[in-house]
């Protein structure tokens, strides 16, 4: 190549470096587009569609006349009753260990002496049935809604409102 060959490519990089650079930019200008962003509500509600879900309502439980939570939860499909060596109950759902089963009560964690290392199925025993309005239970993982501890699931037992007048 000669020298004019050499500063003619240099002209033509130097030219298309500096286009491939100012794009962008001019992209950027020529675009006066309105950007909106819309939330689609099925979509994120598709999120959690994996998970089996069962409502156990007051009437089921009044049918079923458990005095605690725990007689009426292991009756269901997927639920089991894990006894370890100290006689700690644990509830294991689909399999998975019971510490990685959460259990809330109102929406809130219930959270026993070992419930990080063994799970919480002494406080479903706790649990009396004449306060429960419903009991909600999620099988599969809702680690994403709920936290590292509901991978095996989740047992959400909503109790029932405070009357205004007092009562026996």
């Amino acid at each position: 190549m000669n020298k004019r060959t050499q500063k003619r490519m240099r002209r033509l990089l130097s030219c298309a470096v500096g286009a491939w650079l100012a794009a962008p930019v001019c992209t950027a200008w020529a675009d006066d587009a309105d950007i909106r962003v819309e939330a689609d509500s099925a979509k994120e509600n598709a999120k959690y569609e994996s998970q089996s879900t069962t409502i156990i309502t007051a009437e089921d439980i009044a049918k079923k006349q458990a005095k605690s939570v725990e007689g009426i939860i292991f009756d269901e499909t997927g639920m089991t009753r894990t006894v370890d060596a100290m006689g700690r109950v644990g509830l294991s759902i689909r399999g998975a260990e019971p510490r990685h089963t959460l259990i809330l009560v109102d929406g809130r964690p219930v959270m026993g002496d070992f419930a990080k290392y063994t799970g919480q199925g002494d406080e479903l025993q706790r649990l009396g049935t004449e306060n429960v309005a419903r009991i909600e239970i999620i099988r599969g993982a809702a680690s994403a809604k709920y936290g590292a501890d509901a991978i095996g699931g989740v047992v959400n037992v909503i109790t029932k409102e405070a009357s205004k007048t007092a009562g026996l």
